[in-house]
């Protein structure tokens, strides 16, 4: 990081207010810290999520899982009913990654990664720890049961703040992680534990700095025109 980011990486870690920020958002929207981190506008978003998608497949490969695979079609539903209404069900549902064998021999497990900005007017009255669970229910419910009934497999939500903070079973999946890579390459599990949870914190970090200070297209205001109206009124001729 240059220095303008190593500043701007304390501020946000602290919750201390950034100086230099734009007042108007590319989008057209008032710009902020909690703006920043759910623009859609340029991609941001998805290039932080596909960051901490990356640094998970890559260590499921050092851990020498055979079978994984990124972005795994889920097969299509054939009028399975599920219990709760918030369960996708759309033909062409994906989860982030799968692996072959992670909780048990021969069984696949399949993850979604999602991360949220703890400075979101929502969660101002909520404990990280509550949030974190909140997003991991909410995961549950959109995969668990498909992935369990359909797939016959077994399901893990993967939820992170922006600012590096990881939920309860993300961190059950790193220390399992760990342990394996310690084991395969006869590394102390503490050495791996750290270097693990060093590369998840500067790629959430460092996209995260992408959404505050990246530059987002404009989006111009489009304006509808009576365009009859106009040529009337301007007495221009019409090309035929």
């Amino acid at each position: 990081m240059n220095k303008s980011d190593f500043r701007d990486a304390l501020y946000l870690r602290y919750g201390w207010e950034l100086t230099g920020l734009q007042s108007v958002c590319a989008c057209g929207a008032p710009f902020n810290v909690e703006h920043a981190m759910r623009c859609l506008l340029g991609g941001f978003c998805g290039m932080l999520h596909n960051e901490v998608v990356h640094v998970f497949e890559n260590a499921f490969t050092e851990a020498s899982y055979k079978d994984v695979k990124e972005e795994p079609e889920l097969q299509v539903l054939n009028g399975e009913v599920f219990h709760y209404k918030s369960a996708i069900k759309d033909d062409e549902a994906r989860s982030d990654i799968r692996v072959r064998g992670f909780w048990r021999r021969l069984r696949h497990a399949f993850f979604d990664v999602t991360a949220f900005s703890p400075f979101a007017r929502s969660y101002k009255s909520k404990s990280l720890a509550s949030v974190f669970r909140q997003h991991e229910k909410r995961k549950n419910r959109e995969y668990g049961e498909r992935i369990r009934q359909v797939e016959q497999g077994d399901f893990t939500p993967l939820v992170f703040a922006t600012t590096g903070g990881m939920g309860p079973q993300a961190t059950i999946v790193l220390k399992k992680l760990a342990t394996r890579i310690s084991e395969r390459q006869n590394k102390p599990r503490t050495m791996v534990m750290a270097w693990l949870r060093c590369r998840l914190s500067f790629a959430l970090l460092r996209t995260s700095l992408i959404l505050l200070r990246g530059s987002r297209p404009y989006r111009p205001i489009r304006k509808e025109y009576a365009i009859e109206l106009v040529v009337s009124e301007a007495h221009m001729e019409v090309c035929r």
